[in-house]
């Protein structure tokens, strides 16, 4: 049966879990690089960029297994994750928020600046080269002036770079990003997932870095509803185990805990082929 892939966000320690449960699967016999579709959000859009330029799963999980304790990756000031948390805690809240609610929290990350060509700069170095893949791949983005979510794909007008960093433009946190007239932001804003791409398909397999968490389940709860409604014979959603939330810690843009994530989600993958 033909399938989606939906990859969620949830920062660096997000990539590292994605990627360890992804080659557990494919370990363990399921493969996850054979989906039509790849649906990517933030940390989601990373690794499903790869699996659709066709890097073989095992590399990128022997690469965050050697992964360096580095500093975490420019942590936002204490004033914009004060004032992201208070007055734009909507998307705490795990509704899917709505287009006017993106549309403010746009209008902040739009005031907080930051260096973009810096920023375009660290999400190339991620990515399995600047062309986009031939396979069919979404990466989720919001439109910072009008709240709308924005679904980029090789017959956009954004290149793959721009794409994949406006995706992963953490607002208040990484600058939003300019493609054409417009700037934009992570896609991870509207929901943790954007599941609700992969409408169409019979089954669609959701892997949500952070789909457990109280504050974001809800939003993915309604996304499934919605697919299942809309004809998905199977719907399949893993988020992390008590094991990779105890790796991931409290800082998930720590790429310090990469290897330990990674390892802990390998296990989880290779334990979680009730889908197969």
């Amino acid at each position: 049966m033909a399938f989606a892939l939906v990859l969620g966000g949830g920062g660096i320690t997000g990539i590292a879990w994605l990627i360890g449960l992804l080659a557990g699967w494919e370990e363990s016999g399921f493969d996850p690089a054979g989906a039509e579709l790849f649906v990517g959000t933030s940390a989601g859009s990373i690794v499903s960029s790869h699996l659709a330029a066709g890097t073989p799963l095992r590399a990128m999980f022997e690469a965050e297994s050697r992964a360096p304790r580095t500093p975490p990756e420019i942590p936002p000031s204490a004033s914009a994750r004060a004032e992201w948390i208070e007055r734009y805690g909507a998307i705490l809240s795990g509704r899917q928020l709505t287009q006017e609610e993106c549309a403010r929290i746009g209008a902040f990350a739009l005031r907080a600046g930051g260096n973009e060509a810096s920023r375009l700069a660290i999400i190339a170095a991620r990515l399995p080269g600047s062309a986009w893949p031939a396979r069919r791949l979404f990466m989720t983005a919001v439109d910072a002036h009008d709240g709308s979510l924005v679904s980029w794909q090789r017959e956009s007008h954004a290149s793959f770079v721009e794409a994949a960093a406006s995706s992963c433009a953490v607002p208040g946190v990484f600058p939003a990003v300019t493609i054409g007239s417009h700037r934009y932001i992570d896609g991870g804003v509207r929901s943790p997932a954007n599941a609700d791409l992969a409408t169409g398909f019979e089954r669609v397999v959701i892997a949500a870095p952070l789909g457990g968490d109280e504050e974001t389940s809800e939003a993915l709860r309604e996304q499934v509803r919605l697919l299942r409604e809309s004809g998905a014979e199977r719907v399949d959603v893993v988020v992390p185990d008590d094991a990779s939330l105890a790796a991931i810690g409290p800082n998930r843009m720590d790429p310090g805990r990469r290897a330990p994530v990674s390892a802990a989600a390998y296990q989880q993958g290779r334990g979680a082929l009730s889908f197969v």
